[in-house]
């Protein structure tokens, strides 16, 4: 595993994040780790849905879905 080091933490945001991570009770590190996972996980994401929108979406009519749905709905009976 690899560590990161952030400089010049202003103490009122280091304040805001070790009284963040007590209320969790977890340490400043650990409250860190987890919020880092989040936004990594989050990044993800994002670049799917911006790899996903630059896909041309499928040539279909209006009247092919409405029949996929007719159809459905008539199985369902």
């Amino acid at each position: 595993m690899t560590s990161i080091l952030i400089r010049d933490v202003p103490e009122s945001i280091h304040g805001t994040l070790q009284k963040a991570a007590d209320t969790k009770g977890n340490s400043l590190q650990q409250f860190l780790l987890q919020e880092l996972t989040k936004i990594a996980e989050k990044s993800k994401i994002e670049e799917a849905l911006l790899r996903m929108s630059k896909k041309p979406l499928p040539k279909i009519s209006a009247e092919k879905i409405v029949d996929a749905i007719h159809s459905e709905r008539r199985r369902d009976r």
